[in-house]
This record gives C-alpha cells, structure tokens and sequence, in this order.
C-alpha cells in the first residue's frame, strides 16, 4: 500500500459502476466520472457520479515510524433533473444513497488499497445541485481514506 490516491479511486469507481436498486426502479448507475465536470455544462443524463479529492496533510507530530496519509474524496450522485414533481428523482436518490452506504460499509479498506476509509454525508447530504442553470436531484457525501504505511521520516 502506497500514499498515491489511484489505487483507491479506482476501487471507489468500480464500487459506484456496480451500484443497482430495485425500488424504485429497478435502476442502475449509468456513468461514473473520476473527477468532477466543468458545470458550465449539463450533465449527459441520470444516475451518475463525480469524483474529487483533497489530500489532508500529516500531523508531523504523529510521525514517528508509521507514515499516515491522508484524503477526503468527495462522491456526488446525480440522479435525475430536477422538475415540478421530484417525487420519484428523490426516492431514486434516496435508494442510491442506501446502496452507497451499504457498499461503502462493506469495504472499508477498498479492497486494500487503504487502511481504512469512511462514508459521511455532506450537509446537507440529499439536495439540489445546479449546473449549466439547470437544477438535479442527488446526494453528496465524502469519503474519508486513512493510509499507513512503515516508512522511516528523516
């Protein structure tokens, strides 16, 4: 296990390209992105994810012989626009955020490529997200990821 972030993306991708619901629905997850597009411009359809990352820094004090890393991946699903009745769009939300959840409780480590890795809603976690002037329906949330390593600070 290194520090790079890659790794992690790429199980946290593989886990979101695998998330379905059966109520409403059925429905499935219909693109995945590994960075978050330029909202300028509208989204190319329903149910899908951004990705982001922010690397956290080190405290120097808790060094010693474990090197400790850091990231917060923000996911941000989208599931379908906005209209007059949203009805349907926030259930469709709601089931995807159950099945993140689930998804994410299942594989704390990502398939090992951390040491662990925690799901916490943003605030709020189910809204409204605008892009391109337009208005969707979806969830945000942040991904905590803690990597150890042995390593020898010098």
């Amino acid at each position: 296990m290194t520090g790079t972030i890659g790794p992690c993306l790429d199980r946290i991708i593989a886990l979101e390209e695998g998330l379905t619901i059966t109520t409403p629905g059925p429905y499935t997850v219909t693109k995945v992105y590994r960075s978050f597009l330029d909202p300028q411009y509208a989204l190319p359809g329903p149910r899908c994810f951004q990705n982001e990352w922010t690397f956290l820094p080190v405290d120097p004090a808790r060094r010693m012989a474990l090197r400790e890393i850091g990231y917060a991946v923000r996911l941000q699903f989208i599931a379908a626009e906005a209209i007059a009745d949203s009805q349907q769009a926030i259930l469709i939300a709601e089931a995807f955020w159950e099945a993140t959840l689930e998804a994410f409780c299942q594989d704390q480590s990502l398939d090992h490529t951390c040491t662990s890795a925690l799901l916490r809603g943003a605030e709020p976690t189910l809204g409204i997200v605008t892009r391109a002037n337009k208005s969707y329906i979806g969830f945000e949330a942040f991904l905590d990821i803690n990597k150890r390593n042995l390593y020898l600070w010098r």
